[in-house]
């Protein structure tokens, strides 16, 4: 983003929205959903979900992403990529990224 600028993920159609830094939240031109902006000095990293490819945003040092769009949980092991996990009743595993 240019200088005084910041990104994040819209919270309704998951598109990458650009907003003034200093704002409060944003709303998005696609969806018009409202999405609250992170208060200043929160780190936030990414990653693309490995079941569904939605890119997600969340804050730096969490361990595992639970996808917005189809509830896997990635592990957020930055430099590494994601792993994937799903969900039986009997509880979650790992799944093959292959």
């Amino acid at each position: 983003p240019a200088s005084g600028q910041s990104q994040l993920v819209c919270s309704g159609c998951r598109n990458l929205l650009l907003y003034a830094v200093g704002a409060t939240s944003v709303c998005c031109s696609v969806c018009n959903a409202v999405t609250a902006v992170p208060p200043p000095g929160t780190e936030m990293a990414q990653l693309v979900c490995g079941y569904c490819h939605t890119l997600l945003m969340y804050i730096r040092g969490a361990t595992s992403v639970q996808c917005s769009c189809c509830h896997t949980v990635n592990l957020a092991l930055e430099g590494i990529g994601p792993l994937r996990w799903g969900f039986e009743s009997t509880g979650y595993y790992m799944v093959d990224n292959e």
